[in-house]
């Protein structure tokens, strides 16, 4: 679309109402061929995605036959209502209707994510001397890892490596404590504001 700072410049130019009309149909054909240009690429960038994930899936028998050994007995295979197979599922993967064809994905394995730490550990030796070198009271470090354990455990904060998770929470800008044993959480900060 032509700007309306542009078609006033061409009418203070001097440039007739027919110039005018023709400057904006061909801005309109030009606009118009892009736009044909652009779908007929969506289309054809559509039709490879769906043929590559056509490609990649595997049919339900060739999922059966990939997890058979030489000595396998291969067993036949059971009609399937293709209607009702939506909702079928498969010990180690996911069943899924596409175009009338049950095809077969194999669920990614779950890494592991960690664990909350568990609500009767205790401080540990190691973990104690940290908060020590720290510059923290004995005191303080018994109450944090109260706060530490029960926040992991309410908040399902998951740990790798708990002993990790406690050198972090130490050293936590936001576990400064002032002389007066309170906490402020902007001396924490170091000067954000």
């Amino acid at each position: 679309m032509i700007p309306t700072s542009v078609l006033r410049a061409m009418q203070a130019a001097g440039a007739t109402a027919e110039m005018i009309v023709a400057a904006i149909e061909a801005d309109e054909k030009a606009n118009a061929e892009q736009k044909a240009q652009r779908r007929e690429q969506n289309r054809i960038n559509q039709q490879n995605h769906r043929a590559r994930q056509q490609e990649s899936a595997l049919t339900l028998d060739d999922k059966r036959l990939h997890a058979l050994t030489d000595d396998d007995v291969i067993p036949p295979t059971p009609p399937i209502d293709k209607k009702d197979s939506f909702l079928l599922t498969f010990s180690d993967s996911t069943l899924e209707k596409k175009e009338g064809v049950v095809i077969a994905r194999a669920s990614k394995p779950r890494a592991n994510r960690g664990q909350t730490v568990p609500a009767d550990m205790q401080l540990s030796i190691k973990n104690l001397d940290y908060a020590l070198t720290q510059g923290w009271a004995r005191d303080r470090a018994f109450r944090e890892w109260g706060r530490f354990r029960d926040g992991s455990i309410s908040k399902g904060r998951l740990y790798k490596n708990i002993d990790a998770g406690w050198r972090n929470w130490v050293t936590s800008p936001y576990q400064k404590e002032t002389p007066s044993g309170k906490f402020n959480l902007m001396s924490g900060i170091d000067g954000v504001i």
